[in-house]
């Protein structure tokens, strides 16, 4: 059975999946991410995804902003939660939804 995004939210807004919960859906399926002890992550992409913070002030300063393991919803059966994204906005824009697929001028 696939799942849409708006089920999937539902899900989370019924306590099915806690908010916590190591989970992101994709091609409408629901993926866990193992989180328990080490995590397989090379050396390289440690150094990328902590040198992509650095970038932070100069999207600022451009109109958007990165945001680090975080969803971005991709309608109808996607809500990935990548490395990086730089969205257009600020922060504080996403406050009553994440960004989609208009939003988001890089993913990583």
């Amino acid at each position: 059975m696939s799942l849409s995004v708006e089920q999937y939210h539902h899900m989370r807004e019924a306590g099915i999946l806690n908010e916590d919960e190591p989970v992101e859906l994709l091609n409408g399926l629901l993926v866990y991410k193992d989180r328990g002890g080490p995590k397989p992550v090379s050396p390289l992409h440690a150094l990328v995804t902590s040198r992509m913070t650095l970038l932070a002030p100069d999207l600022e300063k451009r109109g958007c902003h990165l945001r680090l393991h975080n969803p971005v919803t991709i309608p109808p059966s996607h809500e990935p939660e990548p490395d990086g994204a730089v969205i257009r906005g600020g922060p504080e824009d996403y406050l009553e939804r994440h960004p989609q697929p208009g939003d988001v001028l890089c993913l990583i």
